[in-house]
C-alpha cells in the first residue's frame, strides 16, 4: 500500500505526502526492487526500519517504475514517540522545495 501511495503521489504531482506504514511489505514482493533487503534479518523491528528507509529512498530517488521528475523533493524520516505503536516512523515528502 505504501508503494502505491508513493506512485500516486508522483502521478498526481501532489505537493506533500505523509506516510506512517503499519505493515511490512508482502514477502512475495521481495523478488522486486530492494524489498528483499527488508527481510535479510529476522528481527521485526529492524525489518520495519529497513522498510521505512526504503520507502524514504523511493520517495527521494524513485525506482524503475517511476520516472517522474523529482527535482525539488525533500524527504524526512523520524520516529514519533507519541505514537504508541512501535511502528511509528513518519515519512514526509514535500515537492517544490527550492534547494538553492
Amino acid at each position: 500500500l505504501s508503494l502505491r501511495a508513493i506512485e500516486i503521489f508522483h502521478e498526481i504531482k501532489a505537493d506533500i505526502i505523509f506516510l506512517m506504514p503499519c505493515c511490512l511489505p508482502n514477502k512475495s514482493l521481495s523478488f522486486e526492487t530492494a524489498i528483499e533487503s527488508v527481510f535479510e534479518t529476522s528481527d521485526q523491528s529492524e525489518q520495519y526500519l529497513r522498510w521505512a528507509n526504503l520507502l524514504q529512498q523511493t520517495l527521494n530517488h524513485g525506482d524503475d517504475k517511476l520516472s517522474l521528475d523529482r527535482q525539488g523533493v525533500e524527504t524526512s524520516l523520524e520516529q514519533i514517540i507519541d505514537v504508541l505503536s512501535p511502528r511509528n516512523a513518519l515519512i514526509t515528502c514535500v515537492r517544490g522545495v527550492d534547494n538553492t
